[in-house]
């Protein structure tokens, strides 16, 4: 069942090549066992950074000009058509349903939950699978990749206004082509991968005018079997992971788009030399945060560690230092939040301690430790796996979070999807299932 989840995983959020992994306001205090924090020097950040531009609200919807849903030529891409969209004042969380037939997918949806209202109305539903489906940063679009099948077929990279109005696609490819695409918060940019005869590709796709390009190639023999596309440091440079197989990454680089196309993994910028987990820039895009918890094959399992260093790399300083419990997620979501999931499988060990098991917060100087969410039995928690801006994960006003609980004891796993205050108290389920269907959240935005 969890070669399932894995294989579900690895389709929704390419850019994740691991799992990742009654509640209370404060840590727990056992002595010798409970994460402790340590200082960020300098690790300070403000509102309005590289992770969260200023954004200008529309106070009128433009009616959305006719767009094109077929596939541009071959080997050609479309420029967007983006009429703005007046959102209103509600939270609300996109989310989508994938519906099977056994391992064929038969529709995706991309669905809205107004936590003020309760209500749950459909952006879109599709033939296939809706996978990689991410927010723009001004909260009025989601571009997303729609599959008929996950090894065969026609893959479309689409765009869709929140109301569901201005459906158009932008690019199509052959199989699994269109892998973990990254939009820049200045809604110009869209870098995503592929892979064919030994080579493999990010290309850079500029959605104002259309313009495709590889960016980057290399060739699987030189010990990579690719690059996983992480997120986006500004809008001119991205966070790459290396691809190796049966193993966790064990480099992180920047990609620079302004140096032009046709780069080689020498042009990279190496901000990472070694095995880690997970990682996430900062509010202000200065610093990076680091997971050195690992899961692998036999599950996860202690020590944990999360290091600051600066966001082109340089000297660490731990953050958080956890030798009992792996820490599998850090996210930064506010200009004083991360996020940080907490797990240790039973299937790495029958007497594995799983009491921490669930999302905690504390402060970006390591300090403040406090638990969310407790993990039930049979279940892991997920944060976003398709995109790393704080608005996947947490609401616009930075005082709700989302979280994707799976319970994988049964034959068919459950998909749970929860949202809860960052001050604390139980969670709220909104869409819960169990018959094979997959839920993922996508994002926070207003309507």
């Amino acid at each position: 069942m969890q070669k399932k989840l894995f294989l579900r995983l690895l389709f929704s959020c390419i850019v994740l090549s691991l799992l990742l992994a009654a509640c209370s306001s404060t840590p727990p205090t056992t002595t010798g066992q409970t994460p402790t924090s340590g200082t960020t020097p300098g690790a300070t950040a403000t509102a309005g950074g590289a992770k969260m531009p200023t954004i200008t609200p529309v106070s009128t919807t433009a009616p959305e000009p006719p767009t094109q849903t077929n596939c541009p030529a071959a080997g050609t891409a479309r420029a967007a058509i983006m009429a703005p969209l007046a959102l209103g004042s509600h939270p609300n969380i996109v989310y989508t349903v994938n519906e099977f037939q056994g391992n064929t997918p038969t529709f995706g949806t991309l669905k809205r939950y107004d936590v003020t209202t309760r209500n749950k109305p459909e952006v879109v539903k599709l033939p296939g699978s809706i996978t990689n489906a991410q927010i723009s940063a001004d909260g009025q679009w989601i571009l997303f990749v729609t599959y008929s099948s996950f090894t065969s077929g026609t893959v479309k990279l689409q765009l869709v206004r929140m109301d569901g109005k201005g459906l158009q696609t932008l690019y199509c490819a052959n199989g699994n082509s269109i892998q973990g695409p990254q939009w820049s918060t200045d809604q110009k940019l869209v870098v995503f991968g592929g892979f064919a005869n030994g080579i493999a590709t990010v290309y850079l796709l500029n959605i104002s005018n259309g313009n495709l390009q590889a960016e980057l190639t290399t060739s699987i023999n030189n010990g990579i079997a690719g690059f996983n596309i992480r997120t986006w440091l500004d809008n001119t440079r991205i966070y790459l992971t290396n691809i190796q197989p049966d193993q966790p990454p064990d480099m992180i680089y920047i990609l620079d788009t302004s140096k032009g196309p046709n780069q080689h993994i020498s042009d990279l910028t190496t901000v990472v030399q070694k095995t880690f987990g997970d990682f996430d820039s900062s509010f202000d895009g200065t610093h990076l945060y680091v997971d050195y918890g690992l899961c692998g094959q036999g599950g996860c399992f202690p020590p944990g560690k999360i290091t600051v260093e600066p966001a082109t790399g340089g000297t660490e300083a731990t953050v958080l230092n956890s030798p009992q419990y792996d820490t599998v997620a850090v996210r930064a979501v506010t200009a004083n939040t991360l996020l940080v999931l907490i797990r240790n499988d039973q299937v790495a060990g029958p007497n594995a301690d799983t009491s921490h098991n669930g999302l905690w917060k504390m402060n970006v100087d390591g300090s403040g430790l406090t638990r969310l969410t407790t993990d039930a039995a049979h279940t892991l928690s997920a944060l976003n796996g398709n995109s790393q801006y704080p608005w996947s994960n947490v609401s616009r006003d930075g005082s709700m979070y989302a979280l994707e609980p799976i319970n994988f004891q049964a034959n068919v796993s459950s998909f749970t999807l929860v949202f809860g205050s960052l001050n604390g108290g139980s969670p709220t389920t909104f869409a819960s299932i169990a018959d094979g269907t997959q839920l993922n959240i996508t994002g926070w935005t207003t309507m």
